[in-house]
């Protein structure tokens, strides 16, 4: 069932969709391919990535003026490629994403 979705990540640093805490195993297991990550956050790691790094400083460049120009707070990042949903561009995707995390953590719990 798709649900709107709420998700932050508070103050111990761990993701929450509609107050569900999710597992870091999610991630770390591959469960699901997207993990939510603050913009400041990821803008301040690309800046020092694209500074330290000789390759693929163009994707990375590319990846820092998207996310310099939208304004959401949290996107969803893939755990495999560059790829960033964010609400304000793919809705649908970034609900679809959350409710993939939720269920993944249900299932988990059980």
């Amino acid at each position: 069932m798709e649900i709107n979705i709420v998700a932050k990540i508070n103050s111990d640093s761990e993701t929450e969709i509609n107050g569900i805490t999710i597992s870091d195993t999610i991630y770390n297991d591959g469960i699901v391919d997207y993990r939510l990550c603050d913009v400041e956050d990821e803008v301040d790691n690309l800046i020092m990535w694209i500074s330290e790094t000789t390759n693929d400083k163009q994707i990375m460049k590319d990846d820092l003026f998207y996310l310099m120009g939208i304004d959401d707070v949290y996107v969803f990042s893939s755990t495999s490629t560059n790829e960033y949903i964010a609400y304000s561009d793919n809705e649908d995707a970034y609900i679809r994403i959350g409710n993939e995390l939720l269920d993944a953590q249900h299932e988990l719990d059980k």
